[in-house]
């Protein structure tokens, strides 16, 4: 009888990540993230981390060029790019001839996309690396179905969507071009290609803008190394942690104005821009971008609230949640109920039943702490990064 043959290890894949930069919110977070732990390369425009595995893209021979017309601009008064002013902000890179100049490319298996929108990357260069490498894409917000916007929801007005980033205001309103674009390329040879969700609810709207293109969900998952709950909490009144953000994408206005009506004794501690004093305690941050410094907080918290008019998943509450902290969140948002089937965050109707919602969570604190502890169970179980990385590892085997 034959000796039956050994099953072989799946082949060590060399993945190039491509992302606009590796330090900011959480499409650069989970970028970084995962490019070291499979120890390969992150390419960005923009380095700010000291991290090796992360290069710069090499500016092209026209770099210099566009910066004089954009300190023109600047002294016209348009306080914005040359680029932004005309709407092209995705073209006129020549962002292919420059990132194959890298090794790290020419040495791929295979080329994940992250968020190339920000005025460094040629959208129609997908079509160029589609045809030398297979590609993976996390959509890390709506910008592929949109034609510029990064979110759009519902009550925003026309002078809203030209106002967000990354069109910033052009002059010229090229959103229907820059679309069709976008429809023709992923629509055209589509194999080698496959797009990711970190929630089934934008994995909903990418199959309706592109029902042809496989398209998979895979949770960003939390960084459990890092994002941990304490093991004893001494505070004597609550800790209430909101988040601050004059971005017409934030309802901070809502919750400020919620706890302000709360009439019980907590300590507030508001991350991002600074609030008037409206409790007793009160803390403001500022903004915190290093993931221990906001972990290291987040221990401390009891309750963290967090409004939003559109998110493609919400990655900080449910870091807030694997802390050991209960996590409220407006039912609004579609993508917030997943969140209560993943780590039983609770969420709030309007205004008035955030003020309800917070003043019995500060009456029965002990209550409260064991909902957190609960939750950061449930974030064990369900939101695993490791398990996150094993779901990508497959995903590349899958698609070579």
């Amino acid at each position: 009888m034959k000796k039956p043959k050994e099953a072989r290890s799946p082949k060590k894949l060399k993945v190039v990540h491509i992302n606009f930069s590796d330090l900011g919110g959480g499409a650069e977070e989970f970028a970084r993230s995962i490019s070291a732990r499979q120890n390969n390369v992150l390419l960005v425009k923009t380095k700010q981390t000291s991290d090796s595995h992360v290069k710069e893209i090499s500016k092209g021979k026209l770099n210099w060029f566009v910066k004089i017309l954009d300190k023109l601009t600047w002294k016209l008064g348009f306080k914005r790019s040359f680029r932004a002013v005309l709407g092209i902000q995705d073209q006129f890179h020549f962002s292919y001839s420059q990132i194959r100049k890298e090794r790290a490319y020419r040495n791929a298996d295979i080329v994940h996309l992250h968020n190339i929108h920000g005025e460094f990357f040629d959208f129609t260069a997908v079509r160029k690396i589609r045809k030398e490498k297979p590609i993976v894409w996390t959509s890390h917000d709506m910008w592929l179905m949109t034609g510029g916007e990064g979110f759009i929801f519902d009550g925003m007005t026309r002078e809203d969507r030209m106002n967000s980033y990354p069109l910033r205001r052009p002059l010229i309103d090229t959103r229907k071009y820059n679309l069709n674009t976008k429809k023709k390329l992923l629509n055209n040879n589509l194999d080698k290609m496959v797009l990711v969700s970190p929630s089934t609810y934008h994995e909903k709207r990418l199959r309706n803008a592109y029902p042809l293109i496989p398209i998979q969900m895979i949770h960003y998952g939390i960084d459990l190394t890092v994002f941990y709950p304490r093991d004893e909490r001494n505070d004597s009144i609550a800790q209430v942690l909101i988040f601050s953000s004059k971005s017409i994408y934030k309802r901070s206005e809502e919750v400020i104005r919620s706890l302000s009506n709360v009439r019980k004794m907590f300590h507030l501690h508001v991350i991002g821009t600074p609030i008037p004093k409206i409790a007793k305690h009160q803390t403001n941050h500022d903004f915190i971008i290093g993931r221990k410094e906001l972990a290291e907080l987040f221990r401390r918290m009891d309750v963290g609230i967090f409004s939003s008019n559109e998110e493609t998943f919400g990655l900080l509450p449910a870091e807030v949640a694997a802390c050991g902290t209960k996590v409220l969140l407006n039912s609004a948002l579609n993508v917030f109920h997943e969140h209560k089937e993943l780590y039983n965050a609770e969420l709030f109707e309007d205004e008035n039943d955030l003020t309800h919602k917070v003043s019995e969570s500060i009456d029965h604190l002990e209550s409260t702490r064991q909902w957190g502890d609960r939750s950061a169970e449930l974030i064990k179980i369900n939101l695993s990064r490791k398990k996150t990385f094993e779901r990508y590892s497959s995903l590349y085997q899958q698609l070579l």
